[in-house]
């Protein structure tokens, strides 16, 4: 940390005298406190966030059946023919047909193109939401 940084943590804490009857606290727990804090609100507005996004991007990945349409990372927009345990058989146009991984599905994007796939389970969230 910067010298002024520490300087006002110590000033802080009451390092410089601080207020009668109160004990000075250390820098180093200053520091470790200023540490922690730091952890939470990366793992809360940072780690957090993104692993429900790739629990939610597996879920729709392994509720892909044959008819439904998707959209690649690449942009490749399609229908799918058969599903194998590692991709998919995808129509793209007329009778063109390519094997993608199942890595290659884009949820955002297929959200975005084809919002009536996902309109009939938000619908059935908020039915179960009021149910409860």
């Amino acid at each position: 940390m910067n010298g002024w940084m520490m300087e006002w943590l110590w000033l802080q804490s009451g390092g410089a005298g601080g207020t009668a009857g109160s004990p000075p606290v250390h820098p180093a727990v200053a520091n470790l406190l200023f540490l922690l804090a730091l952890i939470l609100i990366f793992y809360f507005l940072l780690i957090r966030p993104q692993i429900r996004r790739n629990k939610e991007l597996r879920r729709f990945i392994e509720s892909i059946q044959p008819g439904m349409r998707i959209v690649t990372r690449g942009g490749i927009h399609g229908e799918v023919v058969k599903v194998y345990s590692d991709g998919f058989l995808l129509r793209t146009a007329g009778k063109t047909e390519i094997k993608i991984d199942r890595s290659a599905v884009d949820l955002e994007t297929t959200r975005l193109v084809f919002p009536e796939q996902f309109a009939r389970k938000d619908k059935e969230k908020k039915e179960k939401g009021k149910a409860r």
